[in-house]
């Protein structure tokens, strides 16, 4: 009889993670891949000792965790179409990911944020019936579908709230204690307090908009990724080249400088590119430093 009890679990316990696709004790395929890095970003593999830097066009894992330093973003392209760009000084841990390519069932993704800021555009595939796109915080719990959000926890008030700012779509937003839901539309909040029903929607005041966007908006991808994959790993060389070049053409290649990100002030919206804002200046170009010639004139 114990035998056979043994047997079954074991038995749904292998059913489990074939349905889940990875186990905590082994490497899984990866559910994507990082498309920008700014700064310092790391991620802890599971089982792993250690973090390590991120590159562009590593791959992101099942179980993953991200940090983010000061002044330090990344983004995330995941493959069912979904991203997730990570701002400064955050922490998010990939807690479940269930995509099927084929849609025999619906996709299913938890992202747990420790610490910071991300924005989340979910893929269309979460439009189907049975889909779940959440993010948890330790306050709130944000469903989406076929929505982009953003999600910050403000580190530095008491009991370290969570506000939710709805961008396109609609979103579900509940305590971790389930004491109330309210669903938020596009352009609105919501304020949600530990142990607290959250706030009702309201529409988010111009300078949360501008904050927010700032704190999550990256440079174009491309060209970074292309460098990446194409150039070892920045060295003493890379640096000194970096070092010669504008701010913007050093954020598209994964290493900013601190100009090239925006402050948590600077009123940018995404995904518009800056020259596309009415009413704010170009970005400042560093200029190529000039080479003197001297020039000798015989009469």
């Amino acid at each position: 009889m114990r035998l056979s009890v043994f047997l079954i679990a074991c038995v749904s316990t292998a059913a489990l993670l074939l349905m889940t696709g990875v186990s905590r004790g082994e490497s899984a395929e990866p559910i994507g891949l990082f498309t920008t890095t700014i700064g310092s970003v790391q991620v802890t593999h599971v089982n792993a000792q250690a973090p390590v830097r991120v590159k562009v066009r590593d791959d992101v894992l099942f179980y993953d965790r991200v940090e983010t330093e000061r002044r330090s973003r990344a983004k995330i392209l995941f493959i069912d179409d979904s991203t997730l760009t990570i701002g400064e000084q955050s922490r998010i841990e990939i807690t479940e990911h269930v995509f099927d390519s084929k849609k025999a069932r619906p996709p299913s993704t938890i992202l747990k944020l420790l610490d910071g800021t991300v924005k989340a555009v979910v893929g269309k595939v979460y439009g189907q019936e049975g889909a779940k796109f959440e993010i948890h915080t330790p306050t709130a719990v944000a469903a989406a579908r076929g929505t982009n959000f953003i999600v910050n926890i403000a580190k530095d008030l008491p009991g370290k709230p969570t506000t939710i700012l709805v961008l396109e779509g609609t979103v579900q937003v509940q305590d971790v204690k389930a004491v109330g839901v309210v669903t938020v539309s596009h352009g609105q909040f919501t304020l949600v307090q530990p142990g607290v029903r959250p706030t009702p929607s309201a529409p988010a005041p111009k300078e949360m908009v501008a904050r927010l966007t700032a704190e999550t908006r990256v440079e174009q991808t491309q060209e970074s990724a292309k460098q990446e994959a194409n150039e070892p790993a920045a060295g003493a060389k890379e640096e000194s080249k970096d070092a010669k070049k504008g701010p913007a053409e050093a954020a598209t290649e994964g290493t900013a400088t601190e100009a090239a990100i925006p402050s948590i002030g600077e009123a940018v919206a995404s995904p518009v590119t800056p020259s596309e804002l009415p009413g704010l200046p170009p970005i400042p170009q560093q200029p190529a430093p000039l080479t003197p010639v001297g020039v000798k004139v015989e009469f």
